[in-house]
């Protein structure tokens, strides 16, 4: 029993408010805003509270308007002041949740014994929050109220006299809410539960199947030997404790008196009976008579005695009693007098012992034979049963129920507390609602409940533009500048209380990339500034809708490392640049921005020249573009790269000399295009600005082998010609490539001597004759051509001394030319690249690193697999008779095998950006 004084707090305790602000989230989320709109529930009887939320219905007030009163002087008639008008009944809105059905009640302490009839008052489930405010709106407490509660909330409760409030094991938690409770009376209105019969109790033990076995039968004339005492039954293990006693919480502004709570602890249960003690074993038999042949030895033995019945088990423990109820109150107000029990359940007493086990019986007597029978043996019987087996002990009580902390906790609270948190702005909806979108500066509508003309509206915590009111259920705002994505929005107070949060979805807008995009490229592996709005705190940067990078922005900016998704496919008409759109989104759940256009770098290769960039009798990834290719991915990850190649075998420079033709695989031997028609083509694509490296060789076509290896030619007239092609004419077509790709690199790499006196004499008539006749064959194969030009093994010095100049002074006129086109340049951007062949390095030499020939009937050096590609496009052109064709297929004789590729790879490595 508990009685206690009124109390006088001066403020709400920290805890009350903090317990409240979690009723006012479930009730928010069942959709009740304002315990005024609420009716009243009149309960009566014996009634058993379900699991759900149990509201009274909505009513609405209606004034009624006072007629207006008969002027007595001219004029407009005016309405009184106070004439809002007097009030009718109250008209229900939407009805109350309760129903009821009809229960039989049990084992309820202080009611009568057996099925007490009583009706189940059930409400409707709890609502899950969803993430859009109103019926849904969020909360962390709403959404952990258990299955086993029950709220009874209305304006008013009322409880008439008899009332038994009996709480079954299905609900723990009642709790009730209401501006004013009224209870008939104390002593008839009664808070109680329905005790909980043991589950599972352990089984009263079984009695022992083993018996103690019959003893063995002694020597003769002998008493047989007494049976063994039964064992002893078993001690059963502890009966549980019952359920906990529930907890009830009461919250209201006025409160006539109290009910009668009892929620002491459930008694606990009895202790299990101890088990049956065994039998005793059986007493073993007396010995037969014994006898000579002319008298009676001994006679018969008596039977033993019966063993004891073994010992019964002791009973088992008490169960503890169940742990004790909690009763809350919370009130303005609270009652002087009052009756509660919250303690703890009494103990449950021991078990009953267990019953000792039968005796055993008793042996026979021993048999009487042959002339022993006219013997006199008197007491000589069967034996007698066993004891009956000693009871076992009591059990032990249990404990006693234990008693919660703060089980009777009453709480004085201000009424200003309780309306304020029970009558605060709610909001039911925001407007747009997922997976509708707001963005910054678009309007949104907030409705709800309790709206005044001095409430604040914020989005993100920043403050809205508010631009109309509906007072007391709208408002409608600009979205300020604040952070995407999931935002809350809240109703505020004057007096800084705020409402429950509604939710609404801001979606990221993209207004501008640094550097600029589509205009400009954007470089994998280069930082990127996003302006926008609507960013989150952790937004994701996506490219074709592809997440590349996660960062953490500022509601208007962002700064990421560009990265190109792999799922762009390698496209060359976009070499130049590859189409792609950049968005941002944030989480929870993903709301992406509208996707901008962009543009993301590209690295671009062009390749110009002759046979040897073009790389004759190399398969392409050997080849000396492919090897610089490769170089540049390592240089760039993550930058696709493009190369084009208008290389081909026999082009020569012709500058400001056009010539025509029809355009052929690069492993024909044809000037045409020429390396100056190849650039010109080039330069006018729309990419020719972005242009990041230009590989190029020319010049050696233009001076010309048959001049070069003609017996019959100087070294003036080969410089002269070098001075031409090389110099001059290179200088102006190397400042006319840099004007017309003005952010390329442009390596232009030099020659060799392709025959020196190292080159084996065997092959030396036929490789010269082969070079020669890739420019003019004149209808004869490569040694007769020799022969008819004067190539011999007699004048190799002359031949080989002339290919050695013009190597070298080719060579010192490009570097001439990059440096005189140079000039124009800041910085250079025009690099030679000289690939460092000596005369040992040359066709058929000592360190060969150049292709030759080989065989009987000679033939080219490079691998099966090149040769039979050109041989298939040299017979696409040539008739496979020709001589056309025949050197056509010797075309790879004296240009870079694999390893000369990679000499000039070397030299061209160090200037590639």
């Amino acid at each position: 029993m508990y009685l206690a004084n009124e109390t006088a707090f001066a403020a709400t305790p920290p805890a009350a408010l903090a317990r409240l602000a979690t009723h006012k989230a479930v009730l928010n989320t069942q959709g009740v805003a304002n315990l005024s709109a609420l009716g009243r529930l009149n309960i009566s009887g014996a009634v058993v509270p379900q699991p759900g939320f149990v509201r009274a219905p909505f009513i609405k007030v209606v004034p009624v308007p006072i007629p207006l009163p008969t002027p007595t002087t001219p004029g407009p008639a005016r309405r009184p002041d106070n004439a809002i008008g007097a009030v009718q009944e109250d008209m229900i809105l939407k009805p109350g949740t309760m129903t009821t059905a009809p229960i039989n009640i049990h084992n309820v302490q202080g009611l009568a014994s057996g099925d007490v009839p009583a009706i189940k008052i059930i409400g409707e489930p709890f609502v899950v929050p969803s993430a859009g405010g109103g019926r849904g709106v969020p909360s962390t407490a709403a959404t952990t109220v258990p299955v086993f509660t029950a709220y009874w909330v209305a304006n008013s409760i009322n409880f008439t006299a008899n009332t038994d409030i009996v709480i079954q094991p299905n609900i723990r938690f009642l709790v009730l809410i209401a501006n004013t409770i009224t209870v008939a009376s104390s002593a008839t209105v009664t808070i109680r539960y329905e005790d909980v019969p043991a589950v599972n109790p352990p089984a009263v033990p079984g009695k022992p199947s083993s018996v103690p076995g019959k003893p063995s039968t002694p020597n003769p004339f002998s008493d047989g030997h007494a049976g063994s005492q039964g064992v002893a039954g078993t001690q059963p293990l502890q009966i549980g404790t019952p359920p906990d006693a529930p907890q009830v919480e009461m919250w209201t502004l006025s409160l006539n008196q109290m009910p009668t709570v009892l929620l002491k602890g459930q008694h606990g249960y009895k202790g299990v009976q101890g088990g049956v003690g065994g039998d005793g074993g059986p007493g073993g038999n007396g010995s037969d008579s014994d006898h000579t042949v002319i008298n009676c030895k001994d006679g018969p033995g008596s039977g033993g005695a019966g063993g004891k019945g073994g010992r019964g088990g002791d009973g088992g423990k008490g169960g503890n009693g169940g742990t004790g109820g909690r009763w809350s109150l919370y009130a303005p107000v609270i009652p002087t007098s009052m009756t509660v029990d919250v303690s703890g359940g009494e103990r449950g007493v021991g078990g009953d012992p267990g019953n000792g086990g039968n005796g055993g019986g008793g042996g026979n007597r021993g048999s009487i034979t042959g002339i022993c029978a006219n013997q006199n043996w008197s007491g000589r019987t069967n034996g007698s049963t066993g004891a009956q087996g000693d009871p076992g002990v009591k059990g032990p009580d249990g404990i006693a129920g234990a008693i919660l902390q703060n089980s009777i906790n009453q709480s004085v609270i201000q009424s200003t507390d309780f309306n304020n948190a029970l009558n605060d702005p709610i909001i039911q909806t925001v407007n747009p609602q997922f997976p509708a979108t707001a963005t910054v500066g678009s309007p949104i509508s907030v409705t709800g409940l309790n709206f005044t003309n001095t409430d604040t509206l914020t989005v993100g915590g920043q403050p809205a533009t508010i631009t109309f009111r509906s007072i007391p259920t709208m408002i409608v705002a600009t979205v300020p500048n604040t952070f995407g994505g999931l935002t809350q929005v809240a109703v505020v107070r004057a007096s800084g209380t705020t409402s429950n949060k509604g939710t609404l979805y801001i979606k990221p807008v993209v207004l501008s990339t640094v550097p600029p995009s589509p205009s400009s490229r954007l470089k994998p592996g280069a930082p990127v500034t996003i302006t926008g709005t609507g960013f989150s705190a952790h937004t994701s940067v996506r490219i074709n809708h592809q997440d590349i990078a996660a960062v953490t922005s500022t509601p208007t900016t962002l700064t990421f490392v560009m990265s190109r998704p792999a799922s762009i496919p390698h496209d060359p008409a976009h070499a130049g640049g590859e189409p792609a759109i950049l968005s941002v989104a944030g989480s929870g759940p993903i709301i992406e921005s509208d996707p901008v256009p962009i543009i993301i770098a590209t690295y671009q290769m062009l390749v110009i020249g002759d046979s040897i960039i073009w790389s004759e009798g190399l398969q392409q990834p050997d080849k000396i573009h492919s090897l610089v290719e490769a170089y540049v991915k390592t240089l760039h990850p993550g930058i696709e790269v493009y190369k084009t190649d208008m290389s081909h075998t026999g082009a020569i420079l012709s500058f400001n000399v056009p010539i025509t033709g029809t355009a052929h695989n690069g492993d024909i031997p044809q000037d045409f295009p020429s390396i100056q028609q190849q650039e010109n083509a080039l330069a006018a694509l729309p990419n020719a600005p972005t242009i990041d490296l230009i590989l190029m060789t020319s010049c050696a076509n233009d001076v010309g082998f048959k001049h070069i290896l003609d017996p019959l030619a100087t070294h003036p007239s080969i410089a002269a010609r070098v001075a031409q092609y090389c110099l001059t004419d290179m200088a102006a077509f190397l400042k006319a490539t840099a004007s017309h790709f003005p952010a390329a690199t442009i390596i232009d790499a030099g020659y060799y001597q392709g025959l020196s006196m190292d080159t084996s004499s065997t092959y030396y008539v036929s490789i010269a004759g082969v070079n020669y006749g890739l420019e003019d064959n004149q209808g004869l194969a490569p040694q007769a051509l020799a022969a008819a030009v004067g190539v011999s093994a007699a004048n190799k010095p002359l031949v080989t001394g002339n290919a050695g100049f013009f190597a070298s002074q080719a060579n010192l006129q490009l570097a001439n030319a990059v440096a005189s086109a140079n000039t124009l340049l800041t910085p250079h951007r025009i690099f030679f690249a000289n690939p460092g062949f000596g005369p040992t390095n040359a066709a058929n030499a000592s360190n060969a690193w150049v292709f030759g020939m080989s065989g009987v009937i000679p033939g080219p050096t490079d691998s099966s697999a090149a040769l039979s590609a050109r041989e298939q496009q040299c017979a696409s052109v040539y008739n496979t008779s020709s001589m056309d064709y025949m050197f056509c297929r010797l075309a790879s004789t004296g240009h870079p095998n694999e390893t000369g590729a990679l000499k000039y790879f070397g030299a061209i490595k160090p200037f590639v950006p």
